[in-house]
């Protein structure tokens, strides 16, 4: 594994013809993000940078383990993440980006491949961070499960004449 802090990718003065990095994200990188939703964790990350003509082929695969909060009881919550990703680079001076291609400032051409190694692995997360049902914990689950047992115990007449409807079964009002 790679110990640099940042792996940074000088494309104008790249001169060979494809190259592969190993690097880790590991804690320590997790928790110098400001803003980011990953609490820790450990991901493996390699990536496989080629030159084609004017513009360059980067091939990403990561594989570990993070940790987020769960969206139901604010607890610690590991995932696995194994995920490959393949896009097209080129300089130009306007900079853009979409799903396979990255558009990198001509003045300013360096790519950093730990921060795209970092949203591969933010985006390749499920939309909803919970734990297998029953396995919450802490003061949130049990009031969460307070609350789904009181709306169980209190059940509307209206619905009950709508079952019946639904049954085929009218009973007789007073």
């Amino acid at each position: 594994m790679c110990v640099e802090s940042n792996i940074h990718v000088d494309l104008s003065l790249w001169q060979q013809e494809e190259e592969t990095f190993r690097f880790r994200l590991d804690d320590a990188w997790f928790s110098s993000l400001a803003d980011s939703s990953i609490a820790s964790g450990r991901v493996d990350v390699e990536a496989l940078l080629r030159r084609a003509g004017s513009r360059f082929l980067l091939s990403m695969h990561v594989c570990g383990r993070v940790v987020v909060s769960c969206d139901r009881c604010l607890q610690p919550l590991t995932l696995a993440v194994d995920d490959d990703h393949d896009m097209e680079v080129r300089l130009a001076d306007n900079t853009e980006e979409d799903d396979h291609l990255l558009i990198v400032d001509a003045q300013q051409p360096v790519v950093d491949l730990r921060w795209l190694a970092y949203e591969q692995v933010a985006l390749s997360l499920p939309l909803r961070h919970v734990h297998d049902e029953g396995q919450c914990t802490g003061d949130v689950a049990e009031r969460l499960q307070q609350y789904a047992d009181d709306a169980r115990a209190q059940t509307d007449p209206r619905w009950e004449k709508l079952r019946n409807l639904a049954k085929g079964t009218i009973p007789d009002e007073a």
